[in-house]
């Protein structure tokens, strides 16, 4: 499946089991905090950036494994970014003049 490409599976899944639904939660919520400060910083150091994305990734694909299914996480992914580009191809997120 599509994220072995980026992550090794039994290692998210590993992790996942070892803290939990909840820890991994709240841990995510964490991160996403880190990486909008990130975002926001006027300096944007690109390595910082990086390192918030990957442990907001890492997270993400967790929960994924280990909550709600790798493959209806990676359909629910290829649908939204179909969406996205017939959106762009329509015209649908024209700003109004």
């Amino acid at each position: 499946n599509n994220l072995n490409n980026i992550f090794n599976l039994e290692n998210l899944e590993k992790i996942y089991n070892h803290f939990g639904l909840e820890n991994q939660a709240a841990k995510l919520r964490e991160e996403l905090t880190e990486l909008d400060i990130e975002l926001k910083d006027p300096t944007l150091d690109k390595n910082i950036l990086a390192g918030e994305m990957a442990d907001v990734l890492i997270l993400v694909y967790q929960l994924a494994v280990g909550h709600v299914e790798v493959d209806r996480l990676v359909r629910n992914v290829e649908f939204k970014m179909q969406r996205i580009l017939r959106r762009i191809e329509t015209g649908f997120y024209e700003k109004e003049e």
